[in-house]
């Protein structure tokens, strides 16, 4: 902390032989961390009425077989991303879902953008995965805020990753 701020150096006092220094967070680091906490367990339990048996390895991810084939949804804090070969049932689990966190955005259709990454779900049963858009609003946000202009030779070539469906 001293070499951020050398300020600091003042405040620096000896317990055991060794250097603390206490400072004063202006934030509630412990209540965000606890929040968070408590957030993903009341999340999980309502996927787990609904019949979702979390993931073992990605605790993140929760999967449910209705009508012959697995429903997945997967989730960062309050995104998700929901899947199922019939529309049907994947409007079926957002209104459920919806029942007990009301004023949900949802997004529909074979263009998506979930945790900055842009996904595009193709004709031909392939899925292209990118990360453009996102990294350009991060350029333009970091040049606004520095006031200048940052190199973007890097978007002419588009990334995407393919996966087989």
């Amino acid at each position: 902390m001293n070499k951020v701020n050398p300020e600091y150096k003042a405040d620096v006092r000896y317990e055991n032989g060794k250097k603390v220094l206490y400072v004063q967070i202006l934030k509630a680091l412990y209540g965000m961390i606890e929040s968070a906490l408590l957030w993903y367990e009341l999340y999980v339990t309502v996927l787990k009425e609904e019949g979702f048996v979390v993931n073992a390895v990605d605790k993140c991810v929760g999967n449910k077989f209705i009508h012959g084939s697995q429903c997945t949804i997967a989730w960062y804090v309050d995104d998700n991303l929901l899947a199922h070969a019939d529309a049907e049932v994947v409007d079926s689990v957002t209104n459920s879902i919806e029942k007990e966190f009301p004023g949900l955005v949802v997004q529909k259709g074979n263009e998506l953008d979930f945790l900055g990454m842009e996904i595009n779900l193709r004709d031909d049963g392939k899925v292209n995965v990118g990360t453009v858009k996102f990294l350009q609003k991060t350029v333009q946000e970091l040049e606004e805020e520095i006031g200048s202009s940052l190199t973007k030779t890097f978007f002419y070539s588009r990334w995407a990753m393919v996966v087989q469906g």
